[in-house]
């Protein structure tokens, strides 16, 4: 991401947007795996069900429900 556009919740909106379209498509649940931005998705309702290493790095699992 360019620095100008750091602040400006572009990677929010990001998320919010594929969060809306899962549901759209009647799925129950979205999972990932991040290595740093576990804060962002926290904030976007996004919940860590589990914490492994992955290829030699520290992630987190996360999950966001939609509600179904």
């Amino acid at each position: 991401m360019k620095t100008e556009q750091l602040g400006r919740g572009i990677a929010s909106q990001l998320v919010n947007r594929i969060v809306e379209e899962a549901a759209a498509l009647g799925l129950p649940q979205l999972y990932l795996y991040t290595d740093a931005a576990q804060s962002l998705y926290a904030r976007l309702g996004w919940e860590v069900v589990e914490e492994m290493e992955y290829d030699g790095l520290p992630v987190k699992v996360m999950k966001h429900s939609l509600g179904q």
